[in-house]
């Protein structure tokens, strides 16, 4: 078997993973998902001014305690929780792949 073969079979085995098509579910989701869009969006506009203001050696600490509430609403919303709790087990599952491919190569 060629090594592009092994490969293949290893692509498909983990594509036909249920954590694998579970993890683009929500992938897919959260990328379509309104209200987590403007969530991140908003975490992302208020990291930028929280470091203008750092630079400038401005206030920070109203706005760094919005970002603090606003981050665990995030980061606390059920499709995101999820999405963090399938990723893990996506990247476990890689792990071990890589574990028996590296067992192989030895």
């Amino acid at each position: 078997m060629s090594t592009k073969d092994k490969a293949q079979l290893i692509n498909d085995y983990l594509l036909s993973k249920e954590e694998v098509i579970a993890y683009k579910q929500y992938e897919s989701l959260l990328k379509d998902h309104p209200e987590i869009k403007e969530m991140e969006d908003e975490l992302k506009a208020m990291q930028k001014e929280l470091t203008r203001r750092k630079v400038r050696d401005e206030e920070i600490s109203d706005l760094y305690e919005e970002y603090l509430t606003k981050k665990k609403a995030f980061e606390e919303h059920p499709l995101i929780v999820n999405y963090l709790n399938v990723k893990e087990e996506v990247n476990a599952l890689l792990l071990n792949v890589e574990d028996l491919i590296n067992n192989e190569l030895s």
